[in-house]
């Protein structure tokens, strides 16, 4: 690690990404603008369930797995959906509605966030040491959109290489944990690193993410996604080793842009 003025070096930024839609895939980006409402475009929409008017969430996969196999990208500002068979669906078309619900099997509805909370359904696995192991819940979102605790989400490339070396037969693919923001930390700079920075600021170029807590883990981290088979092992490796926590949450208070290449400061 460099050391400058009150900053220490710590990486730079290895990839950004951005979810349109909560729990479908998202997309890779080279640059993106970033706020208090999290990046550009980030989980602004999210399915409704018709039956209950809860948000549809992986985190209840008996229900919606499948959203996980649906591809949600912007361009030039408009959402595009891809299925699983290749199809894509322009998020501005009139039955856009009824071709999600014959995707997913039951009757939805695609929403913008709104200004009450949210909830969602989320089933824990019965796993030793996982709080609320094997039993369902129903958790509120944060208001104005469609985040679990916080907008932003950050993860190390030295916290996956930790894991995968305590857990050499899973599958600790960046993929699982849908971080916006990956961190290839500089050599050197090994372990669960980023549970450290909870209460400090990490710099990206002229953007100040402030590290507000850790990032327990759920199922979704098991789930069967393009490219990535399913891994029950995953989320047990978590809970043994860092009791569930892959990643931190953070906030930035300012309008800003960050891109792939950039240091990251730790102050």
């Amino acid at each position: 690690m460099i050391p400058t003025e009150d900053r220490t070096l710590v990486g730079r930024v290895a990839a950004l990404r951005c979810y349109p839609v909560k729990s479908m895939q998202g997309e890779a980006l080279a640059r993106v603008g970033i706020g208090p409402q999290g990046l550009d475009g980030d989980r602004r929409l999210a399915v409704i369930d018709a039956a209950t008017g809860r948000v549809a969430s992986a985190k209840n996969p008996r229900k919606w797995a499948g959203l996980l196999d649906l591809r949600a990208e912007l361009r030039a500002g408009v959402l595009h959906l891809t299925a699983p068979d290749g199809s894509e669906y322009r998020g501005d078309r009139d039955d856009l509605d009824a071709v999600l619900s014959r995707l997913l099997g039951r009757p939805v509805a695609l929403r913008g966030s709104s200004a009450a909370p949210d909830a969602i359904e989320v089933e824990w696995p019965d796993v030793p040491g996982l709080p609320g192991a094997g039993t369902e819940s129903v958790e509120s979102l944060s208001a104005g959109g469609y985040f679990d605790l916080a907008p932003i989400h950050v993860l190390t490339t030295a916290t996956l290489c930790h894991f995968r070396e305590l857990a050499p037969g899973c599958d600790f693919d960046p993929r699982r944990f849908r971080p916006n923001v990956v961190i290839e930390t500089v050599p050197g700079l090994t372990g669960i690193v980023e549970t450290e920075w909870v209460g400090r600021a990490v710099w990206v170029g002229d953007v100040r993410l402030e590290v507000t807590g850790a990032c327990s883990r759920c199922v979704m981290t098991t789930l069967a996604q393009p490219g990535l088979a399913a891994d029950a092992q995953i989320l047990r490796a978590a809970v043994a080793h860092n009791a569930a926590v892959v990643g931190v949450y953070a906030t930035t208070p300012h309008l800003g842009e960050v891109r792939v290449g950039l240091p990251a400061w730790l102050e």
